[in-house]
């Protein structure tokens, strides 16, 4: 990304603010008085042209430079990642003029002069098509319960997998049941307490510092491949577990099946927290329980919110190609349930407003439903499934092996209904 010590008259600005004689509280001042001005009369308002440059495409792209604006979240201009023999002769162009005719990415225009983080960015990106309005933008982030709640963004700052008071980072890290779940095969049994109680920099400092005292024999965190494996054998088990075990305590938390002549398709987006690599997948079932159609794909670098997003899309277009006509949607992220259900869908913060707007305007049914993630399993098994070797998009008219106890587990639960 583009810094702004970069520029030429950066340290020259500097230079003049700067006096010896001067103390260094009076220097930091004089620093920064000098390049507020500098930062107004040079690039003007840097802070709101950042906001600007660094939101989210929501439009037709006509108005946006591929290479030298920064639209791809927050990777920067793409003409600072091209090698130096390219850079010079990089041409203006519109994003739109960088999508084919089927209103696809025309990859053979750029994926040779990029890097991978950018190819990986660019494709989790829905192609602006030329029925859009013009150029707007939007701004998204995703933040811990606990950092939402004290940011006035939610009422409940209690973590939505196992209903702990306080969802803060070290909760997500080890205290969650499911983040357990994946300690318990991968510390050593010796000092799984110490792993789980320590202080939280001397525990940060310790992960890194010595990355074979925790993990059991063979392995150390420099390993990312087994910890990955791990938690998707721990993951899915717990959940399974936990549902069946909250189910009998009265709490509503298995899937319920759609009314007469409607399908309901539950969908999730998963987030792989060492790579930043995003999938999504979902399940459509009718009232029997009966498969009517699965899908996984694999997206790119995005947040869990846009995994999430993209899950809905794709269970849509799903839906409709097939031919189905009375559709719920059910996810188990609430931001995602809100922006769909009740929000107005043109303030969605996402490259996919054009295709969801689209979808919900077509001559069908559709409604949402959101569901606590026990009930929501097999979605989150065809979502980790792209990660299993089962790239892009893919499309099951028969459920694969992966999700065939999830979906036992839903259909014990309809019969006790």
């Amino acid at each position: 990304m583009y810094c702004v010590a970069e520029h030429p008259d950066f340290k020259a600005v500097i230079e003049r603010a700067w006096d010896m004689n001067r103390s260094i509280i009076d220097n930091l001042q004089r620093c920064q008085e000098g390049l507020t001005h500098w930062n107004a009369t040079t690039f003007g308002h840097i802070g709101q042209r950042k906001h600007r440059l660094l939101a989210r495409l929501k439009g037709d792209g006509s108005l946006v430079d591929f290479w030298y604006d920064s639209w791809v979240g927050d990777v920067g201009p793409l003409c600072l990642l091209c090698p130096s023999q390219w850079r010079q002769g990089l041409p203006h162009v519109s994003v739109r003029a960088m999508v084919t005719m089927t209103e696809e990415w025309w990859w053979d225009g750029f994926q040779q002069m990029l890097p991978a983080t950018a190819l990986l960015a660019i494709a989790v990106i829905k192609p602006p098509t030329n029925d859009l309005t013009v150029d707007s933008v939007g701004w998204g982030c995703l933040l811990t319960n606990s950092d939402r709640y004290r940011r006035h963004l939610t009422d409940d700052p209690s973590c939505s997998i196992c209903g702990a008071a306080h969802e803060s980072v070290l909760h997500v890290l080890r205290g969650c049941v499911e983040a357990r779940a994946l300690w318990l095969r991968v510390i050593k049994d010796d000092k799984l307490n110490e792993f789980l109680l320590m202080e939280e920099k001397q525990w940060m400092l310790m992960n890194l510092q010595k990355p074979d005292y925790f993990p059991k024999s063979g392995t150390n965190w420099d390993q990312g491949q087994r910890l990955l494996e791990e938690s998707l054998r721990a993951r899915i088990p717990s959940r399974i577990g936990r549902a069946s075990a909250l189910w009998q305590l009265g709490l509503n938390v298995r899937w319920s099946a759609p009314p007469f002549s409607w399908i309901k398709v539950n969908i999730d987006g998963a987030r792989n927290m060492r790579s930043g690599l995003t999938t999504c997948g979902g399940v459509g079932r009718d009232l029997n329980g009966n498969w009517c159609f699965g899908f996984s794909r694999a997206l790119g670098l995005c947040s869990s919110l846009d995994a999430e997003l993209w899950g809905v899309y794709e269970g849509l277009a799903t839906a409709w190609s097939l031919g189905f006509s009375r559709i719920i949607v059910e996810t188990d992220c609430r931001d995602a349930y809100e922006m769909v259900a009740h929000g107005n869908p043109r303030q969605l913060g996402s490259s996919l407003l054009s295709g969801l707007i689209e979808l919900q305007h077509r001559p069908w049914e559709i409604q949402f439903s959101f569901v606590r993630r026990e009930g929501n399993v097999p979605a989150d098994i065809m979502a980790r499934l792209a990660w299993r070797g089962y790239p892009e998009y893919r499309r099951y008219m028969e459920p694969p092996l992966e999700v065939s106890d999830a979906l036992q587990l839903d259909m014990e639960s309809l019969l006790m209904q």
